[in-house]
């Protein structure tokens, strides 16, 4: 392909220098009509044509190779996209019971420990009510019991939650590969 395009560059140079020189020819012989100065514009002129032939014939090989070079280039292409989506499909199902699998693992441990915060207050409220109990069962109307803080799983009220999850961040984290810093604890790595 280069090899076309500089044959074409360089007759289309040689045509423009014959062309002056037969321009000044011209002139030369309108000045001096002698046969030497005839004979020397004709070859100039023969010249002009021949280059305009060949100049012709080499942009139309140089097109020719460009369109192949261009079908060359479209055909690997096409190759290079039908490999690299037959790739990453395979990676993708290579790994995707995987990621699933360690969602549904945190999914699992998250719900445990939700579970045991559930199972810490029912135990701190029974260590109270057993001591009432215990003791004078009548008075527990009138002293305080003990009040356990709500941890709020849902509501952020704009702070941050870590404790929860939210759609939002399922989103996030899903669609746009985003975690936000009020999404977890200080410290925690966010990509």
């Amino acid at each position: 392909m280069e090899a076309h395009c500089s044959h074409v560059a360089e007759l289309s140079a040689e045509l423009e220098k014959t062309n002056a020189e037969l321009r000044e020819a011209g002139d030369a012989t309108l000045d001096d009509p002698t046969p030497k100065n005839v004979h020397h514009e004709a070859e100039l002129q023969r010249k002009v044509a021949e280059l305009t032939s060949d100049l012709a014939a080499a942009k139309a090989r140089a097109s020719k190779a460009s369109v192949r070079s261009s079908d060359e280039r479209s055909a690997l292409a096409e190759v290079a996209m039908r490999t690299g989506r037959a790739e990453a499909l395979d990676y993708f199902q290579r790994h995707y019971d995987d990621k699933l699998r360690a969602i549904e693992d945190a999914k699992h441990v998250y719900l445990r420990a939700v579970l045991d915060l559930h199972t810490l207050k029912k135990d701190a409220s029974d260590i109270y009510r057993n001591a009432v109990e215990a003791t004078e069962p009548g008075r527990e109307k009138w002293e305080n019991r003990p009040c356990f803080p709500e941890t709020a799983l849902h509501w952020r009220g704009g702070g941050r939650q870590v404790w929860g999850i939210s759609d939002m961040e399922i989103t996030r984290a899903y669609k746009y590969g985003k975690i936000l810093p009020t999404s977890v604890a200080p410290g925690r790595e966010i990509e």
